[in-house]
């Protein structure tokens, strides 16, 4: 049996043993472990023509109508129309105590056509001599006040009549058959449709880059998925202390009156055009405490390499960014995976792009 002092002798000469057998072999050289490479999608930075626009929401009037009223009221005896049709300029809509209206107009036209006479004929007796000057002033006086009367009773018949003093279509009926209405009732409202004008306010933010003539691109909610097109027309001068906005209007033609006064229009209008830029997508640029930055894929040593570049970005717009400096044309951008990359993380991607485009990275 190997006592306790013989074992302890035995371990030592064989770790003895152990290391003089390492120490007789060279150590073995390892291959430093590769990275795997970051999947990414990227777009090639290309001058593009870049246009900024702007929303803006405003209500839809016609440029021309006008709102009929009755200047003496009375019994509405009569309707000729319904909404929505089309009239000719001093056609009549419907009669409002019209009797009344033509005898009181009849009167008018016979007491101006006598004081005319008598004016004339007083102006001829102070010619001759026959008639002092103070009864020529009288007559013609009273011609004025014949006319001026006469050209109320053209108003008081064309209330009665329901005239409507334009081309268009009636837009709304504000009565109802033997109504009895007050002195200066509205009657019937007219306009017409074929062009309209939208009303929208820019902040003064955008005000800068925009301008009279610019074109409008318009939609409404009851027509989803149509574009229809316009042109600004007006801008104001000045600033709304209510809104804190510029009051503009935009004029578009309603071809086939499909668009109906009152409704909400959605406006876009350029608010900047650069011809060539370098328009990358917002989502591949990253904002950060020093400045915003990109990366960039770049061939090094037979790899794709991502590299961080400080950027300088421009107005941007639905999801597109101008950079104006930074970048280069023909850049490999990285768009997605770029938060999963920084600078020297080896990245992949269909190579068959740069193959492509004839680019091998920088």
């Amino acid at each position: 049996m190997i006592s306790r002092k013989n074992r302890t002798a035995i371990a030592v000469v064989v770790v003895a043993f152990a290391l003089s057998s390492c120490a007789d072999k060279k150590p073995v050289a390892t291959e430093p472990a590769v990275p795997d490479s970051v999947p990414v999608s990227i777009v090639q930075v290309e001058e593009k023509r870049f246009s900024a626009s702007g929303e803006y929401y405003g209500s839809v009037s016609a440029i021309e109508s006008a709102t009929l009223i009755t200047p003496a009221g009375g019994r509405v005896e009569s309707i000729l129309v319904s909404d929505g049709k089309r009239v000719r300029k001093g056609e009549s809509l419907g009669g409002i105590s019209l009797e009344k209206a033509e005898a009181q107009h009849r009167t008018a036209v016979l007491n101006e056509r006598i004081a005319g006479d008598s004016f004339q004929r007083q102006k001829d007796f102070f010619a001759s001599g026959s008639a002092a000057r103070i009864a020529m002033d009288q007559a013609e006086l009273a011609w004025n006040g014949a006319k001026s009367a006469l050209l109320q009773a053209d108003e008081v018949l064309r209330g009665a009549r329901c005239e409507s003093p334009l081309d268009g279509t009636v837009l709304s009926r504000r009565i109802e058959l033997y109504d009895e209405l007050a002195p200066g009732s509205p009657t019937f409202s007219v306009g017409d449709l074929s062009k309209l004008s939208i009303e929208i306010g820019i902040p003064e933010s955008d005000i800068g880059g925009i301008a009279v003539g610019a074109a409008a691109l318009i939609s409404f909610s009851a027509f989803p998925g149509e574009e229809f097109r316009g042109t600004l027309s007006m801008i104001d001068k000045e600033l709304s202390s209510r809104t804190l906005s510029f009051r503009a209007s935009i004029v578009m033609e309603n071809s086939g009156e499909r668009i109906l006064p009152g409704v909400t229009a959605k406006v876009a209008l350029p608010r900047r055009v650069m011809e060539r830029a370098l328009v990358v997508p917002s989502e591949a640029l990253v904002n950060a405490a020093d400045g915003p930055f990109a990366l960039v894929a770049r061939r090094e040593n037979s790899a794709w390499i991502a590299r961080k570049v400080r950027v300088k970005t421009g107005p941007s717009d639905a999801g597109s960014t101008v950079v104006v400096g930074g970048l280069s044309r023909g850049d490999f951008l990285i768009v997605e995976g770029n938060h999963l990359a920084e600078d020297g993380t080896t990245v992949s991607f269909d190579e068959r792009l740069a193959f492509v485009s004839g680019v091998q990275g920088k």
